[in-house]
């Protein structure tokens, strides 16, 4: 007999034997489709990778709260991957902020930090389109022309000696 259970991501609810089941900590958690739940994996993953980052960047092992939520308020229109390129970029800027300017609380140095990543997050999403679009015109399927395929050659074959390489020496 199955009983109700609630999709963890999405709020849905459905029965247990037709949801994702992932036991995390000895407890069952459900999930509508396996593809929801490995995307939402590969978000959380993204983004753990994207506070380490601006943790190794500010040389600190946790990340103040306050910028934390900031990346998620930015998440709503970027990507982790692109908030991570920004942060990057901006590093030189922000360690001379941190070296020169003077602070008055950790609040006002995350305000700061992500101040100037929102002033050049766009540049760096344009890039990042930009590069996406290039790479997918590398991989894009060409087609072959005909006139390639319909050449006619009329090369006769040479049936000298095979062990005869002199034709190919120059």
């Amino acid at each position: 007999m199955s009983r109700k259970v609630i999709c963890r991501i999405c709020g849905k609810q459905t029965t247990n034997d037709i949801a994702y089941k992932v036991t995390i900590n000895g407890k069952n958690n459900y999930f509508c489709t396996k593809e929801e739940y490995d995307t939402k994996q590969k978000e959380k993953e993204s983004k753990d990778k994207c506070i380490r980052t601006i943790g190794d960047i500010l040389g600190v092992k946790i990340v103040p709260p306050v910028m934390v939520k900031k990346v998620n308020e930015l998440r709503e229109f970027y990507d982790y991957i692109v908030i991570e390129k920004t942060f990057k970029e901006c590093t030189s800027i922000i360690l001379w902020a941190l070296e020169t300017k003077d602070f008055n609380s950790e609040f006002v140095k995350a305000k700061y930090i992500i101040s100037i990543v929102v002033n050049n997050i766009d540049k760096v999403y344009k890039k990042h389109i930009k590069d996406l679009k290039d790479i997918e015109m590398l991989f894009a399927r060409s087609e072959i022309e005909p006139e390639i395929i319909d050449l006619d050659i009329d090369r006769p074959i040479d049936n000298r000696n095979v062990s005869d390489i002199s034709s190919f020496l120059y």
